[in-house]
């Protein structure tokens, strides 16, 4: 495992700690800190590599088809999050816990999706 697969699992437990936080109290301001930080450790990590941190590269020979998806749905975590904020801003408090929910659930497919790209299906 490189460190930035250590480093986006890492990312996603923060989030699931502070969702379960979020449930358990309605939101407080702390668990929203918590699960920003959390999503924008998985921007950094998905966008410095790009910028040329060689630390956090997964020195990927290719892609293919499954990774594309990964990378979809990853762009998809971050705005569903964005939402999910605008929703709590705006007191639609059952909107966000749904949201909260579908960012999680979704970010663990990414996760898995991103991971079974890399190792299980050839890269072209």
């Amino acid at each position: 495992m490189t460190l930035n697969e250590l480093l986006y699992a890492f990312a996603l437990c923060l989030y699931m700690g502070a969702a379960a936080f979020s449930f358990r109290f309605n939101g407080p301001f702390a668990s929203r800190l918590v699960m920003a930080i959390a999503v924008l450790i998985d921007l950094l990590l998905s966008i410095l590599p790009r910028a040329g941190v060689e630390a956090l590269s997964m020195h990927l020979h290719g892609s293919n088809q499954v990774i594309v998806v990964g990378v979809f749905l990853g762009v998809l975590v971050w705005v569903l999050f964005l939402l999910t904020l605008l929703s709590y801003r705006f007191g639609r408090y059952r909107l966000y816990h749904s949201g909260v929910l579908l960012v999680e659930l979704l970010w663990f497919i990414d996760f898995i999706t991103f991971l079974y790209g890399m190792y299980t299906v050839p890269l072209h």
